[in-house]
């Protein structure tokens, strides 16, 4: 979908709550809505999708040839089977600069089959998800689907317990199931 085609102005604004208030650096994004889709679009200067964690850091992504997309679609943690609400990736010539999803219903509870999907992603691809809370799973005729692809993902190889309960997987907000698995993993390395 390119950017261009959009007709952003016509959109109604999407509120959303700044995760670290006044100064967010996430201000550089913005949610539109229309009947059908909630966009997501970044500034130039928004570099988080672009992201993911190796040890105590952040560590751009690299792309190699390939268009930079989002992270953690590209490192292919991201696919049908747990991101089924994803509609399409907003491009401005080479650059992504949001994406689309449906419109979807809110969930307070993440069920068991969804949890076991997203986990079975993790560990083959080696990478977990920072923000596995219920804010950030969605449900659509009965299809659970992650709704926040920028996301940083966090290596498993490189996992530093300190720096994930600081600012990653081990936050209290991440599913209990999700982060006790996680735990288990590292403890018997």
């Amino acid at each position: 979908m390119k950017f261009d085609d959009l007709p952003v102005k016509q959109w109604e604004k999407y509120p959303f709550k700044l995760a670290w208030g006044t100064g967010d650096p996430n201000q550089e994004r913005q949610f539109y809505v229309d009947d059908h889709y909630i966009y997501k679009l970044w500034s130039p200067r928004y570099s988080v999708k672009d992201m993911y964690i190796t040890g105590n850091k952040y560590s751009k992504w690299d792309y190699g040839n390939r268009p930079k997309s989002i992270a953690s679609i590209d490192i292919g943690f991201m696919n049908r089977n747990i991101a089924s609400a994803l509609v399409d990736l907003i491009w401005q010539g080479e650059q992504c600069v949001g994406y689309v999803t449906e419109k979807r219903n809110k969930v307070t509870k993440i069920p068991q089959n969804f949890y076991e999907q997203v986990l079975k992603q993790s560990l083959k691809t080696g990478y977990f998800y920072v923000d596995f809370c219920t804010k950030n799973v969605c449900e659509i005729n009965g299809v659970y689907s992650l709704i926040d692809y920028d996301t940083p993902l966090t290596e498993l190889a490189s996992l530093n317990y300190d720096f994930e309960v600081k600012s990653g997987v081990f936050r209290n907000h991440v599913d209990v199931r999700y982060r006790d698995k996680i735990m288990s993993l590292i403890v018997k390395e």
